[in-house]
């Protein structure tokens, strides 16, 4: 099945773009280096290999049997190294587990046999291959078995998941439809991929270091040149602080540069060259030097002197920095966000979603139109709609781990957050302020730190002292109770920039414990137990980005509109639904 979805670039049930499975199919062991053959391949190959040997093994002389058991032994290696692997990294690849236990437990068989073969002087070929039968029988059985219910129990655990995006798909499709012909001021990218009047217009904020994003620009383009009733246009949300006034700093430190290079191209050398460099600066995840792009972008018909000249013009620049404007004013939040006729798709990320909303798009009877056509809602009417329309998680509760004092709450809201984070910090600012005026609210912060050392949801190193301020926050719950917690909560936040041990000893003195004692609680199992539990949790809500706000169970699709009302405005409504019931 890994093998299908490497070949077919389908997803199997379990196995999404965003899945532990996905990433570890993404992952230096994925595949074999320098040729880039998929791991699930050679696998596919090596158990296809050992069933011809098995069957082959009472013909074959005794050299090829021995032969046949050092290669399933090398398979075992494999397997345990992989299986290594997939634990260091933290991925729960169902699939994964269950071919190599299944591998495991036929090389077990394998080595069974021929010891038993071996000590009753029997003829070896058949008694081996009768054992080796019975042993590749039961790897398939426990394989089989151990994938069906790891398989059914992801399904089950991550069906209201999948409910809620396909809710939001219907919710948002529906809207597309309605506002088909609706007149406004124009929405839309500067180089327009399909006809300039079509029925379905794709808008897409998109960063070339995302690996959605190149998914997801790869699968538009292949619509539109199959259609001719849709187009599709990019707009540039770099997840990088030196084009983007809403990064929290450079996540994607190659991506406004990247968004420079395709825009140069336009300039330079039109639509044309335009695509072919997005396709280019996709396929190379933004790494490339300026020379490189040079030298690719002559064969697509591109000058050098204009290019180089585009690439040095400070307005190139501020054309990127315009779409990040524009994105941060919407409210976005992650990239790829799809917007089709000015309505956002929400549930794009369901398989064949992206499809489906185009097609519905295309067949809503009403006449192709421009762009002039389109403008997206106000971000703030989005976003609480969205959190109105949003399926209800169960979220544990963790007493006594609040950043607020125990009322009686007609109001939970729980901020997923990391201490470096200066959005965290802003967020968290806000709903402290509003459960002063509000005194049914209780808040909950739960650490879900941008550093996968301590975070197996993230790829990166984003913020390196993150895990260490999330330490230093439960260490003093653990020795000070809660009043200590929520000190140290805003103190942290407030050293957000320069932390350190000695602030930590002084930190200790504010709260009455002793500094050695803070110091070493750091080390703590419970403390270190107490913060990945909240990364735990937020991984299997789905979290890829912070701050991220659930306000009674529900996600805030973004926590901060450009006229800063949203969560007031989410926080009064889900007061007032709670006074009602």
């Amino acid at each position: 099945m890994l093998a299908f979805a490497s070949i077919t670039d389908r997803s199997i049930p379990g196995c999404g773009w965003a899945a532990d499975c996905g990433r570890a199919a993404r992952s230096a062991w994925g595949s074999l280096p320098v040729i880039g053959l998929p791991t699930s391949i050679i696998g596919l190959a090596y158990f296809g290999g050992c069933a011809a040997w098995w069957l082959r093994a009472s013909r074959a002389g005794a050299g090829a049997e021995i032969a046949g058991r050092w290669v399933v032994r090398a398979g075992a290696a494999a397997s345990l190294f992989l299986l290594a692997v997939l634990a260091i990294e933290g991925l729960d690849c169902w699939y994964c587990l269950a071919a190599h236990l299944g591998n495991l437990t036929f090389v077990l068989g394998i080595e069974t046999s021929a010891r038993r073969t071996a000590s009753g002087q029997a003829p070896p070929r058949p008694s081996t291959t009768r054992h080796a039968g019975a042993a590749c029988l039961a790897g398939l059985a426990v394989g089989s078995a151990l994938l069906g219910v790891l398989s059914s129990a992801w399904i089950i655990s991550n069906r209201r998941e999948a409910q809620s995006a396909a809710m939001e798909f219907e919710s948002s499709t529906a809207a597309i439809a309605r506002r088909a012909g609706e007149r406004s001021a124009g929405f839309t990218g500067r180089s327009i991929l399909g006809p300039s009047k079509a029925t379905a217009r794709v808008v897409v904020f998109t960063d070339f270091e995302c690996e959605q994003c190149a998914h997801t620009e790869r699968e538009l383009v292949s619509i539109v040149r199959a259609r001719s009733d849709t187009n599709l246009s990019l707009k540039h949300f770099p997840l990088c602080s030196t084009c983007n006034p809403a990064a929290p700093s450079s996540i994607h430190t190659r991506s406004c540069a990247a968004a420079v290079a395709a825009e140069s191209a336009r300039i330079a050398g039109g639509d044309d060259a335009y695509w072919m460099a997005v396709a280019w600066i996709f396929g190379r995840r933004a790494a490339f030097t300026e020379d490189e792009f040079v030298l690719s972008a002559a064969g697509w018909g591109v000058r050098a002197d204009a290019l180089r000249a585009a690439l040095a013009d400070p307005a190139t620049a501020d054309l990127v920095r315009a779409d990040a404007t524009e994105g941060m004013e919407l409210g976005l939040t992650r990239t790829p966000t799809i917007f089709i006729n000015g309505v956002e798709l929400r549930g794009w990320e369901r398989s064949g979603a992206i499809t489906q909303a185009v097609e519905r798009a295309a067949s809503s009877g009403v006449p192709p139109a421009t762009h002039e056509a389109d403008l997206p809602a106000n971000p703030t009417e989005r976003a609480v709609e969205a959190w109105m329309e949003a399926t209800e998680v169960q979220i544990p509760v963790r007493v006594p781990r609040r950043a607020v004092v125990d009322r009686d709450p007609t109001v939970r809201v729980v901020l997923f957050g990391d201490y470096q984070d200066r959005f965290t910090q802003e967020a968290d600012a806000l709903i402290r302020e509003y459960t002063r005026t509000w005194p049914g609210t209780v808040y909950e912060f739960r650490h879900f730190p941008a550093n996968s050392s301590c975070n197996h949801a993230v790829t990166t190193n984003h913020h390196p002292l993150a895990c260490r301020m999330a330490r230093t926050a439960e260490a003093a719950r653990l020795l000070g109770g809660a009043d200590a917690f929520a000190r140290a909560h805003q103190w942290l936040f407030e050293r957000r920039q320069d932390y350190s041990d000695a602030g930590v000893r002084a930190l200790a003195v504010e709260l009455g414990i002793d500094p050695n004692l803070l110091v070493a609680a750091n080390r703590d199992a419970r403390v270190i137990e107490a913060v990945q539990a909240d990364v735990y949790t937020g991984a299997s809500l789905g979290i890829t980005a912070i701050p991220a706000v659930f306000i009674n169970g529900r996600p805030l699709q973004t926590w901060k509109t450009r006229d800063g009302e949203l969560l007031t405005r989410v926080l009064d409504m889900a007061a007032m639904q709670s006074a009602a019931r």
